[in-house]
């Protein structure tokens, strides 16, 4: 048994909840009985991690051989034929050589029943790691949220410090916390999990009760009704109805979606010379919203959005949002609960639905944008072993297909299994993996700090230095109504230059909170103004006509006559507005 399972079997080592604080260890535990009552029994928290004696190979999953294994995958496999398949024989005694245990050779037989074993066991223990990993991400979503605040305390007791930085728990490795339920705030991106100069993670009581709503509520019967938050709002499963399949809710590209940005692991690597597009989409997203950019935000696209005035029903897991039903009528009168409090949850939760849709929108046409114009540049490589880069001309992003190509990050269709395209397309004909060189985004980000929030809103500079602009292509994303599900991102070419906006409409936008503080629709306005020319008298002086002028001239839906209006009076007041 190892040092992690043994800190989560033996409570004797946890430190006790204090003065309004809960240690993470039972914050841990209230969490997982709370997203899975009657299911969470706390031995997820000491559940050993599958066995691994698999390896992958252009998308075809493989048994490692005798020869491949590890001297610890070998004493693995014994084990496991020792205490599942005792007819073989196999001596339990490992005899120990001049450098270390030595196990007895494996039969064909022997090896692949060994691995069966493990197969089984680990299909035994899925729930529970899928369990424990849920109560972890959600733990760490509540914290970067704002919604959970946390304190540490030193290894001798004490005063507890004052509440942390939430961005200490923006990292991908967030189970190094959990192993020790510990954290070096000298260090706190360490990869360690203890030892000198880490302290105890607390959460607050207050803010984990918050979190977590009402009590789950139970009626006659199994039947039950547990309220969650934020990301698992609802569940609300019937007794004796299985949950629907996730794939019976979204169709196939929407389900390769959600698998491929929660799923970074699985993406290709970089190398020296070529970033793989998924990571300079987030890197981009990070820059353009800082506080509010989550590492998976780009999965929220393929997941149904919440609607005020509908009640999402989810299951627990990492599928936990793809369908949604309005069952609070029947919910109430079946099993005598009261789903009052869900009110003020959905209006907020269809509120960050609909921004975290408008970040994705504004990160894709900033970056479909600088692929156009030239500023990155975009290579593609085969799926499946290909080493060769060709790089796609700019000209290919102004398609209709460009959006696909971001959303996926192929030039072609997407499958988290390579080979289950190779079934379908052949091997010649797989899609291409797309890369963004190096060297232009370095650039590229140097312009943006250069510039600041106007960038590219001010004029490029081409690749090769030289003043003249470069034949370019405005690059628009438009949301749809907030009552719809999709997100359409559009690429229609412009003008062989590049307009600069004046610096009064800057220095006006700057004094009123700058390119950030502007609507969707104000944006719209800018971009009209920009291609226009770019200065006070872009727009004809008469509201008949700037208005008519706007709505011919804008991309997707035009925005309202107040919010024209709006505009026009703080950024251009030379207008008339009458």
């Amino acid at each position: 048994m190892d040092d992690e399972s043994k800190f989560w079997i033996d409570k004797t080592r946890w430190q006790e909840d204090a003065m309004g604080y809960v240690f993470l260890g039972n914050a841990v535990n209230r969490v997982g009985k709370f997203l899975f009552p009657g299911e969470w029994d706390e031995s997820e928290t000491y559940t050993d991690a599958p066995y691994s004696f698999w390896r992958q190979i252009d998308g075809t999953v493989w048994r490692i051989t005798p020869e491949e294994a590890t001297p610890r995958q070998k004493m693995d496999i014994h084990r496991l034929l020792v205490r599942g398949r005792p007819e073989f024989g196999r001596d339990p005694e490992i005899k120990r050589g001049r450098f270390g245990p030595v196990v007895a050779d494996f039969s064909h037989q022997e090896w692949n029943a060994g691995i069966d074993e493990a197969q089984r066991i680990n299909a035994e223990r899925q729930s529970k790691l899928n369990r424990k990993a849920e109560v972890r991400r959600f733990i760490k979503k509540a914290i970067l949220d704002g919604s959970l605040r946390f304190v540490l305390l030193p290894q001798r007791g004490g005063s507890f410090s004052e509440p942390q930085d939430r961005a200490w728990w923006n990292r991908k490795d967030h189970n190094q916390i959990f192993v020790w339920c510990q954290m070096n705030p000298q260090s706190p991106l360490s990869v360690g999990v203890g030892g000198d100069g880490y302290q105890h993670v607390f959460v607050d009581g207050s803010d984990l009760d918050n979190l977590m709503g009402a009590k789950p509520l139970k009626s006659a019967g199994k039947q039950g009704l547990a309220t969650l938050s934020r990301e698992i709002l609802i569940e609300a499963i019937e007794t004796g109805q299985m949950s629907p399949a996730q794939e019976k809710f979204m169709d196939d590209a929407a389900q390769e979606g959600f698998h491929f940005w929660s799923n970074p692991s699985a993406w290709p690597r970089d190398t020296r010379e070529y970033i793989f597009l998924a990571r300079v989409v987030n890197q981009i997203g990070q820059k353009l919203f800082p506080d509010d950019w989550r590492e998976d935000e780009m999965s929220e696209i393929f997941l149904p959005r919440f609607k005020e005035g509908k009640v999402p029903v989810v299951k627990p897991g990492s599928y936990a949002e793809l369908y949604l039903s309005t069952v609070a009528d029947t919910v109430e009168k079946k099993h005598g609960v009261k789903l009052a409090p869900l009110d003020g949850y959905l209006k907020y939760i269809a509120g960050d639905r609909l921004k975290s849709r408008e970040r994705i929108a504004k990160t894709a046409e900033m970056l479909i944008d600088a692929v156009v114009h030239g500023d990155l540049v975009v290579f593609g490589q085969r799926i499946g072993g290909g080493t060769g880069f060709e790089e796609m001309p700019a000209i290919e992003w102004t398609s209709d297909e460009a959006a696909d190509w971001l959303m996926f990050c192929h030039q072609g269709p997407y499958a988290h299994s390579p080979a289950r395209l190779k079934r379908t397309l052949g091997a010649h004909d797989l899609p291409k993996s797309l890369f963004v060189q190096r060297s232009s985004l370095d650039r590229y980000m140097q312009l943006w700090e250069q510039h600041g929030e106007f960038f590219p809103y001010l004029i490029r500079y081409p690749e090769d230095g030289a003043a003249s602009p470069s034949p370019v292509a405005a690059v628009d994303v438009v949301l749809d109504d907030p009552g719809e599900d999709n997100v359409t991102l559009t690429a229609e070419p412009d003008s062989a230059s590049d307009p600069q906006l004046s610096p009064i409409i800057i220095d006006r936008i700057r004094a009123n909170g700058g390119i950030a503080s502007l609507s969707p629709g104000e944006r719209q306005i800018l971009e009209v103004i920009e291609a226009l020319g770019g200065t006070v008298a872009s727009l004809p002086p008469r509201r008949m006509n700037y208005l008519e002028v706007i709505r011919n001239q804008v991309r997707g839906t035009p925005p309202s006559n107040s919010t024209i209006d709006r505009f026009i009076g703080m950024y251009v007041p030379e207008l008339k507005r009458k």
